[in-house]
């Protein structure tokens, strides 16, 4: 992931896709960040050298259902891809009202918004790109991301792309019967990520949009067990219509 200021970036290499985050703020201060993801990992190419502090550490408040050994993998991935957002939005209050322009490359988005939206919007992108093990589930949603999708769309396309994934499975094994079991127990690890990151995020010298950012992103994931829990209702009258068949 780079950062920039106010220079247009360059094209994205014809392997990756890339999403540019615009922030503008009152004072005309003005932030980009693009995540590049590459198109065979479906995880972010980060390019940046700099020096990482311990927090990015994998052992630092390990996640403590993280199948990851520090052996192979020094750090933690989220906290890795997190780093520049976390470093930037440090002394930015969650209710700023700021302008965020969503650049991809087959459309764009524009939202007048607080920051703590924008930032959720954003962490959750990066969050499912990062190769964290318990987040890859959701590279196919990172792979076309919504920006700022409400709860209703983000849980529509959340089951869309699991029953997408469930049908490849029943495809190359036959007989494979298709569940919301493990949905609901990926964001339940999705959870105890956000918890994990949280805890992360302790002890830094930060105001409350990084904080409050995460929050948001994890009420989603703590909402989707209670949505199977009432049978997905608020779906109900959308998908109650007849089929029509013609001959």
């Amino acid at each position: 992931m780079t950062t920039t200021d106010s220079k247009a970036p360059d094209a994205p290499k014809a392997n990756s896709q890339k999403v540019s985050y615009i922030f503008n703020f009152p004072n005309v201060l003005k932030k980009q960040f693009d995540v590049i993801i590459d198109r065979d990992s479906f995880e972010i190419t980060r390019t940046s050298k700099q020096e990482l502090p311990e927090w990015t550490s994998l052992d630092y408040k390990k996640c403590v259902h993280c199948p990851l050994k520090s052996k192979d993998t020094p750090r933690c991935p989220i906290a890795v891809n997190l780093y520049d957002l976390v470093n930037f939005f440090s002394d930015k209050v969650s209710y700023e009202k700021v302008s965020v322009v969503v650049l991809t490359e087959s459309r764009n988005f524009q939202k007048d918004t607080d920051l703590q939206d924008g930032i959720q919007s954003l962490f959750g992108l990066v969050m499912a790109s990062s190769g964290c093990p318990h987040m890859n589930f959701l590279k196919p949603m990172a792979f076309f991301h919504l920006p700022f999708s409400q709860l209703d769309e983000a849980i529509g396309r959340s089951i869309s792309m699991y029953l997408l994934h469930e049908h490849y499975l029943s495809l190359s094994q036959p007989g494979y019967e298709v569940n919301f079991k493990k949905l609901e127990a990926n964001y339940a690890d999705v959870n105890q990520v956000n918890q994990g990151i949280a805890q992360r995020f302790q002890g830094l010298k930060l105001r409350d949009s990084s904080k409050n950012g995460l929050t948001i992103l994890d009420a989603f994931a703590s909402m989707l067990p209670w949505e199977f829990a009432e049978g997905l209702k608020r779906f109900d009258s959308l998908f109650n219509f007849k089929h029509t068949h013609t001959k």
